[in-house]
């Protein structure tokens, strides 16, 4: 049985991924970590121990970590510590930030995905194969999220726009009046932000004569928490050393 810790577990994405982790085989829900330690609804966790502290991550075997950028990176430190290994999840590192979760996964294991989707992983397998196919083309990406969220562009769209990018060129977030005519060497990422939308992404391979497309759309943010867990599942019993990502454990 492998335990595991949800870190940010009582947000919207932090109370899917408890459910889905009792609801797996192999799986137990031993710890949830967030800001306050009183829930809504105990009833929505049940035996899991709630706590404000990053240090008892020393008591499970996995953290999968749904919480902010900041958090995400204060966690790995304890787990670095103890050996727990820790699914991320969270989006809007900064470069920086992402350096050190390079440097910590030396430490412990770390799995890094900024969407935990299998299709949306099955895009980035795509937009490699599509980018390597068309140097020609230009290309753009296009995500849409709910009104709440708070990064822009999201990290799956960063992602599919470093994919997409050859080296040397330059990620374009957004266009505006001083932007100028588009350059071959650019990669647009623009982002779209409204209502209760899940998450849209679509990557554009853009010619003269032609367009190719990838589209993907979340239904339910049900497909990340189930990505989640099934990477925690896998992570558990991996040596440190590398940054996992979902493209391991799909492959």
């Amino acid at each position: 049985m492998v335990r595991i810790c949800v870190s940010g577990g009582l947000g919207h994405m932090g109370r899917r991924i408890s459910r889905i982790v009792k609801e797996t085989p192999g799986a137990e829900l031993s710890l949830i970590i967030d800001r306050q330690d009183t829930p809504e609804d105990p009833g929505d966790f049940a035996n899991a121990r709630i706590t404000t502290d990053n240090t008892e991550v020393s008591s499970v075997d996995v953290v999968i970590d749904f919480s902010a950028p900041g958090q995400a990176i204060s966690v790995l430190k304890e787990c670095a510590k103890s050996g727990t290994g820790v699914v991320i999840g969270t989006t809007g590192f900064t470069s920086g930030q992402k350096d050190e979760i390079t440097e910590l996964a030396s430490a412990t294991p770390v799995l890094l995905s900024p969407n935990m989707s299998i299709g949306v992983n099955l895009i980035f397998k795509l937009a490699r194969i599509i980018t390597e196919s068309l140097p020609g083309f230009d290309r753009e990406v296009v995500e849409a999220h709910h009104n709440r969220k708070a990064d822009a562009p999201s990290g799956t769209a960063l992602r599919i726009a470093e994919i997409m990018a050859r080296e040397g060129e330059e990620l374009l977030k957004g266009r505006t009046p001083d932007s100028g005519p588009r350059k071959p060497s650019q990669v647009g990422v623009h982002a779209v932000r409204g209502g209760g939308i899940v998450g849209e992404h679509t990557a554009m391979w853009i010619g003269e004569d032609e367009r190719i497309e990838l589209f993907h759309r979340a239904e339910t943010r049900d497909i990340f928490a189930s990505g989640a867990v099934r990477a925690a599942l896998w992570l558990h019993g991996r040596s440190p050393g590398k940054l996992y990502t979902m493209e391991d454990v799909l492959s």
